[in-house]
């Protein structure tokens, strides 16, 4: 069985943003509301959206005056999840070789492998 988050397209992604941003259920009106404030679809493109993302199980909906979505797939998975499937699919597994490119390119600094290294020794290198 594959996994939900294999199968989403960058314009389904907007539907999840807009409910992972509002972090609970949402009417549809709801929904079009805040995706079309950002886009240029039509309430029948993201009517749309809505009805693929409900058929990959990514939606689930509730019935009660109004009809209410919620993302069964959380933020923090579908992160975890493609930032695994990138690790694999262009650095052979390896993050080393990820963070070798991006060091590569001056995308991190010596700062940035200062935080991850207090990181890794379990430090609050973070906020």
């Amino acid at each position: 069985m594959s996994n939900p988050c294999d199968r989403i397209t960058e314009a389904e992604l907007q539907i999840l943003r807009a409910l992972w941003a509002y972090g609970g259920p949402m009417t549809g009106n709801e929904i079009i509301t805040r995706v079309s404030s950002s886009t240029a679809w039509n309430p029948s493109t993201i009517k749309t959206l809505i009805r693929r993302l409900q058929g990959k199980d990514a939606l689930s909906v509730e019935q009660r005056n109004v009809m209410l979505y919620s993302a069964r797939i959380s933020e923090a998975d579908f992160s975890e999840y493609q930032t695994a499937r990138l690790i694999d699919s262009f650095y052979s597994g390896k993050v080393a070789n990820l963070i070798s490119a991006l060091y590569d390119q001056k995308q991190i600094g010596p700062e940035d492998l200062e935080e991850l290294r207090r990181r890794m020794e379990g430090g609050k290198g973070h906020e």
